[in-house]
């Protein structure tokens, strides 16, 4: 069987994507792949063979990055196996490939995976670790670290209202969704618990270009209620899960972290971690989700377990019996 590695949605690998596409072309090896790169894709520290598009089209296998199926649209390269490659959570050394996508267009957010009951001896000991070091999937480039001012609150983790994550794999008006959540919350919730928000901290754009978008956005969020409060920057989310109440989000891959600290996660996303969180279908169902009776801690562990040392790539086993799987599908 031939793959070829084609460059969507990124071209160049860096040094941070390198080692995971050269663990996950190791992994095809191992079952008896050849690998070929097209002309544009970089990766360093690949040494493979060149795609042609005369003699290599069509081809068993081709390898997107960072794209879903419903990219493959106009003139794509024929294959029998489309698969879709990206870093996740909840580190930097975390990667998926799935025939459907990533995040919450890969594949076990539609079909349920066999993850109940599944454990891995000493997982707690190294999500303590991660705890400990604040890992995220971009590494150390949150090091601006805050703590809260409060206990027992609830917290609300945003996302970059462009992502694809919020207007593909939702439905896109991210922040009038993230108003109408606050706005009922503080209307159902009897508590009096104060509510924090936390942008994303990319939400002014990768190069940070867009401030007014940000301080837009947290000027109508703090507008709705004096118990609001909105964090921004590029600081660590571990802190503010470690004190919270719950956590609620649309389907932000920080649903990982949170099920680090063991935190009941309402989403309205519908993310690929869904199965083990509370499913907000309906806003004015909000009511019953916060009551937090439904959720089973050890179920949630059990998940964050399974997608980490089964699902994810990690190791080049991990990348061989992947492929293996996608290949058995």
């Amino acid at each position: 069987m031939n793959a070829v590695l084609w460059p969507y949605r990124f071209l160049d690998m860096k040094d941070s994507w390198a080692p995971g596409i050269r663990q996950l072309v190791r992994g095809l090896q191992a079952n008896k792949i050849k690998v070929k790169l097209h002309s544009n894709f970089i990766c360093k520290g690949l040494k493979s063979g060149t795609y042609r598009p005369a003699k290599d089209n069509p081809t068993d296998i081709c390898i997107y990055n960072h794209a879903m199926l419903s990219d493959l649209t106009g003139n794509c390269l024929q294959a029998q196996h489309n698969w879709f490659w990206k870093p996740t959570g909840p580190t930097p050394h975390h990667a998926a490939i799935d025939s459907l996508g990533y995040g919450p267009s890969l594949s076990i957010c539609y079909d349920e995976p066999d993850f109940r009951g599944f454990h891995t001896k000493g997982f707690k000991d190294t999500v303590g670790s991660w705890i400990s070091d604040r890992v995220c999937k971009w590494g150390d480039r949150l090091s601006e670290l805050q703590e809260p001012h409060c206990d027992d609150y609830w917290l609300i983790l945003g996302q970059c209202s462009g992502d694809s994550v919020v207007t593909r794999m939702d439905w896109g008006g991210y922040v009038n969704k993230l108003l109408a959540v606050v706005r009922e919350l503080c209307r159902v919730d009897e508590s009096g618990r104060r509510i924090i928000i936390k942008l994303h901290p990319y939400m002014a754009g990768r190069d940070l270009s867009m401030p007014e978008h940000v301080t837009e956005t947290a000027g109508a969020l703090m507008e709705i209620d004096t118990r609001v409060q909105v964090i921004t920057g590029m600081c660590s989310v571990h802190p503010y899960i470690k004190h919270c109440k719950a956590v609620l989000l649309a389907n932000s891959g920080s649903g990982l972290e949170v099920m680090m600290h063991g935190k009941p996660i309402i989403c309205w996303g519908h993310p690929e971690y869904h199965w083990t969180s509370y499913d907000l279908r309906h806003l004015c169902d909000l009511v019953r989700a916060i009551k937090l009776d439904w959720f089973k801690p050890d179920l949630q562990w059990q998940w964050l377990d399974w997608f980490c040392n089964h699902f994810c790539i990690t190791t080049d086993e991990g990348a061989a019996r992947r492929v293996k799987e996608l290949l058995e599908k």
